[in-house]
């Protein structure tokens, strides 16, 4: 049961941002080793990304402002609906170590983009970190 549960908490460390995702994905490198720890946390922290955006587009810029207070969001709101490099950005912060992941999951649930784009940007651009991580992990 273990991949299950760890798999659930990396998707639940997305929609409730508390813990910072590569804790889990040190957790499972260490469980699991690279292969299996990459795994869990990859489809853990993918779905739990679609969950986060489906409740942002569902519930809304009142959820968003309540989970990410201050100038932050109406900063970078502004900019996403006025941008036309946001969904590059997007993507390459998926690809980074680091980036504020869960904060802008739930901000793309607020913009037009389709949630087959903004899955297809979890599916492409999320591997590459977490796989470094994974990596990165196993030889510590």
């Amino acid at each position: 049961m273990a991949p299950f549960i760890l798999t659930a908490i990396q998707a639940a460390q997305v929609v409730f941002p508390v813990l910072p995702g590569f804790l889990g994905c040190v957790v499972g490198t260490l469980l699991f080793g690279w292969f299996g720890g990459f795994w869990c946390n990859y489809i853990g922290i993918s779905v739990g990304s679609i969950i986060a955006f489906l409740l942002a587009r569902t519930y809304g810029r009142e959820l968003v402002i309540k989970m990410f207070p201050g100038s932050r969001y109406e900063r970078l709101s502004s900019w996403a609906a006025k941008s036309n490099s946001y969904t590059a950005m997007l993507f390459l912060g998926m690809v980074l170590p680091l980036f504020p992941d869960d904060f802008f999951c739930y901000l793309t649930g607020v913009t037009k983009m389709s949630i087959q784009k903004f899955a297809t940007i979890i599916v492409l651009g999320k591997p590459w970190c977490i796989l470094a991580y994974s990596i990165l992990f196993s030889a510590s």
